[in-house]
């Protein structure tokens, strides 16, 4: 320690004070004290290329240290920054101790360092020279440099992998898998660790923490402890950690280099929920997954969270429902638990949110084993539809994902149809200004390449007098599916290509229109569906055909929807009858279950909607 001062104070006398030049003397780290080079901490530095700024973090005398300098700029001023940052800091500390009148054994200075005392900033390269203060920042700041901050020493750590968010629901249940919402840079998640603790009270002997269940709000930090109970990703809580909180530790990885762990707390302790959820009856017929012949598809409207999270919801479309429940971070923990236990081989989700999908179920879902898509509404609306599929069952080939308004008014084959709309300027608008979407994605067969499946994932306008709208848009899906159709027909003739059609359609099998235009490919122009916008909205209508074959997989069930003052079948997976058949259906919650808590959503139901399911196979042609 005494050798390093020597060379401090040498260096303050050959260079001028706030300023370092090129110097020919060389310090090998070997040199310094080994004390000394065992403390080394780190200093994080976060250069991109392609970005204007760098950022230098490192902790200095218990602060953090946080400085966001240009990276074209040059090493020496950079130096002097943190050199006046810290200064101010010390000075500021100083002057408090002063006026507090405490002595230096409550948060001792260093004993050599005299609070006037010039405090030294330079930077050493990887080869033990030091670097020229002219280089600019990118260039100065590499891999296993070495900053020196008065009598501290940092090892620069540049671009290491570092967790930039890491957040834990706000509500945990036993039996729900919690899983983090991570955001991290320069790493691989394969390779990041994960440590989860439960919080007991230190007094207690193991036999106690299972019976502990009191407020922590009463006791203090010093009364408790934290007890590992898991190192995986995710983590399911047990009636042991009923009462507790969960803390997470993530410690991110990119090969040999590692970087500095973070933690999180939940807001709240952890809640019994039922013994069973109405869902896990069903899951009894999903534990087990599907043959290559077979396929398992799902189809689910799962309540965005900006129509579930409103003064209106709560307080007139789910009133029934207490607050908790319509919470994103309660129903979340429904959705990841309901949605694994279906074991689907494609699964198709309506109103999904972004940051849902985003931070929930795409890394989630991810770990499962599936590769996930996703196509927001158009008008900047923060939600639309989901596609996941078994990354071990199908391969992406291609998408094609089309705005529905946009689809109508621009491509060639629906001239027709704008023509005919035109005619009520009140009907065009409305459909020109709907944002709904058409995701779609040809899936190759893993296990047999002749084999693809097209599978498209809507959700129609909701409005109870849209259904001539409605039909515009079933008509513009209709019209895109069979050019995708043609077009890998015609490309690959011994290809077999099934066609499948999911999503929330807002109309109900007995309702003369969507549903009678899918399945009998026909309507004709005095269907009743073009008077449902009165006389300012009605085109005269039209006759509408179609040449793909579909048939309805799920019909056992007697309603999708189920809320206060409205029950309705809205949901559909339907599949082409050339290449698929229906081998079951996968049976629907029970009535009494549904309204046990009067309507959905609710406690054990996260969405107003049910989701539906089949196992169908590959015919023999």
């Amino acid at each position: 320690m005494k050798l390093l001062r020597y060379i401090q104070n040498a260096l303050a006398v050959i260079v001028p004070r706030g300023r370092q030049g090129t110097l020919p003397l060389k310090l090998a780290r070997r040199s310094l004290p080994g004390s000394l080079l065992d403390k080394m901490g780190r200093a994080y530095v976060r250069c991109v290329e392609g970005e204007e700024n760098m950022n230098i973090s490192f902790s200095y005398r218990n602060k953090q240290s946080s400085l966001n300098r240009p990276q074209n700029e040059a090493l020496e001023k950079a130096l002097a920054r943190i050199q006046c940052t810290l200064k101010k800091h010390m000075d500021k500390e100083l002057k408090k101790r002063k006026k507090m009148k405490l002595d230096d054994s409550v948060a001792p200075l260093n004993p050599n360092e005299k609070p006037n005392d010039e405090l030294n900033v330079f930077l050493m390269s990887n080869d033990n020279t030091f670097i020229d203060v002219n280089v600019l920042n990118e260039k100065a700041w590499r891999d296993g440099a070495v900053l020196s901050v008065g009598e501290m020493q940092y090892e620069v750590c540049r671009n290491f992998p570092s967790v930039l968010r890491l957040c834990l629901p706000s509500f945990v249940l036993v039996g729900c898998p919690v899983f983090p919402r991570i955001t991290t840079e320069f790493v691989k998640e394969e390779w990041n660790t994960y440590q989860w603790f439960r919080q007991v009270n230190k007094d207690m002997s193991e036999k106690d923490v299972n019976k502990e269940s009191s407020n922590d709000a009463t006791k203090t930090e010093h009364d408790l402890e934290w007890l590992e109970v898991g190192q995986r990703k995710t983590y399911t809580p047990t009636l042991t950690d009923v009462g507790s909180k969960l803390k997470l530790l993530c410690t991110p990885k990119n090969g040999e280099k590692f970087g500095e762990g973070k933690e999180c707390v939940t807001m709240r302790a952890v809640k019994c929920g039922p013994e069973v959820y109405p869902f896990q009856k069903r899951h009894e017929f999903t534990k087990n997954r599907t043959t290559p012949d077979c396929l398992r598809i799902f189809s689910y409207n799962i309540l965005a969270d900006m129509y579930a999270d409103s003064d209106f919801s709560r307080d007139y479309l789910y009133p029934y429902c207490s607050p908790v429940a319509l919470d994103i971070d309660y129903r979340e923990q429904l959705l990841l638990k309901e949605i694994s236990g279906y074991n689907a081989d494609i699964l198709c989700l309506q109103e999904c949110g972004k940051k849902l999908y985003e931070y929930s179920l795409k890394p989630a879902l991810t770990d499962q084993g599936y590769k996930g898509l996703l196509i927001c509404k158009t008008r900047q609306t923060p939600e639309g539809e989901a596609l996941f599929y078994r990354e071990d069952r199908f391969r992406l080939h291609e998408q094609y994902d089309i705005s529905l308004a946009e689809a109508f008014q621009k491509e060639s084959s629906n001239s027709d149809l704008v023509e005919a709309v035109s005619k009520s300027p009140a009907m065009l608008n409305q459909v020109l200004t709907r944002s709904s979407v058409l995701q779609v994605a040809v899936l190759e067969d893993c296990h047999d390449p002749r084999r693809r499946i097209c599978v498209a994932n809507t959700h129609l306008y909701f409005h109870p007098r849209a259904g001539h709208i409605r039909l515009i848009q079933t008509i513009t899906i209709l019209r895109h599916l069979q050019k995708i159709q043609q077009q890998h027909l015609e490309k690959n003739p011994d290809i077999k290509l099934a066609m499948i059609l999911c999503g929330d359609l807002n109309s109900a099998p007995t309702c003369p229109g969507v549903f009678e235009l899918l399945s009998k490919k026909h309507i004709p122009e005095n269907n009743v569906q073009w008077y449902c916008g009165g006389k300012e909205e009605f085109c005269g209508g039209m006759t509408l055909s179609h040449s793909l074959d579909f048939t309805n997989a799920c019909t056992s069930q007697e309603y999708t929807n189920f809320v206060a003052g409205f029950v309705a079948s809205l949901d559909y997976v339907l599949i082409d009858s050339n290449h698929l058949e229906v081998l079951r259906e996968i049976p629907m919650p029970d009535h009494d279950d549904v309204i046990a808590h009067v309507a959905l959503p609710n406690e054990v139901f996260p969405s107003d909607h049910l989701a539906i399911g089949c196992d169908v196979r590959w015919k023999n042609t």
